[in-house]
């Protein structure tokens, strides 16, 4: 697994990402395509993303970090097939670390 930092993400990660989200929420609070996703990540100012990608550069998780009302914020995915195994709290510390240095 590796991690990938970055200010923006491409289609391709996009497309992975709204397939995890809508994988792991309640249909509820899908998104029904790229547009819908698009407007949900505009809605916040100085967003970065961490990717954690397989081997095959497939997103297995992500984390955003933001600011929300003058505070820091962010929001996580993983997938659930690599839950218990310690990649939320790497993937939390990578963000971390990061807005540490900020």
């Amino acid at each position: 697994m590796n991690f990938i930092k970055t200010k923006t993400i491409s289609e391709k990660q996009k497309i992975e990402i709204v397939r995890l989200w809508n994988s792991e929420y309640p249909k509820e609070l899908s998104h029904s395509n790229l547009s819908d996703f698009d407007q949900y990540l505009q809605g916040f100012s100085n967003l970065n993303h961490t990717l954690l990608s397989d081997e095959n550069k497939n997103v297995k998780g992500w984390i955003i970090y933001f600011v929300r009302d003058n505070e820091q914020c962010f929001a996580m995915l993983l997938d659930s097939a690599l839950r218990g195994q310690g990649w939320s709290s790497k993937l939390l510390n990578v963000a971390i670390k990061s807005c540490k240095g900020k």
